[in-house]
């Protein structure tokens, strides 16, 4: 591999992620990585490409390898959580969730994702808390205002989240 082709394989890699060739793509990022190992980009990416293939665990460890390299990199950090949030991990994904909010806390999706981890506890108080501020931040999000529907329904206002679900 030859280091003034860096572009190269980059393009190379975003068109193989483009088609689905998931596993094509990652050995494109290892060939990114053995010229570059110091770029949070292409840990990031390389996540989402496991991530893609259901390689959940490889998928988090090259997350951390992008935030170890750039702690504020928020949304390597919402990658980070949704990927525990398929694992069931849900404490440690409203963590990561809380480190996005931390950074970019205008980030709906976060807000989101939160509540999603909070419903998977049972916390619904929570839960409806986070759907609020995702709805705060874009009142068009249909997922929030169905998710606070539900909310509503698990603390015993069936009416009033009726009429919320309607409001979708």
């Amino acid at each position: 591999l030859f280091p003034a082709y860096f572009p190269a394989h980059l393009n190379r890699v975003i068109v193989l992620s483009k088609l689905g060739r998931h596993a094509d793509a990652i050995a494109s990022y290892d060939a990114v990585l053995a010229i570059k190992s110091a770029d949070p980009d292409a840990w990031y990416n390389r996540g989402i490409a496991l991530f893609n293939l259901e390689r959940y665990e490889e998928a988090i460890a090259n997350y951390n390898k992008a935030l170890a390299l750039t702690p504020g990199f928020y949304e390597a950090w919402y990658n980070h959580a949704t990927t525990l949030l398929k694992l069931d991990r849900n404490e440690e994904a409203i963590a990561s969730y809380d480190k996005v909010l931390e950074i970019n806390p205008t980030f709906y999706e976060a807000w989101y994702g939160r509540g999603f981890a909070l419903l998977n506890l049972g916390r619904y108080s929570d839960m409806m808390a986070s759907y609020d501020k995702a709805l705060d931040l874009n009142p068009s999000f249909y997922e929030a205002w169905y998710g606070r529907g539900f909310a509503l329904y698990n603390l015993g206002y069936p009416v009033e989240a009726i009429k919320k679900k309607k409001k979708a």
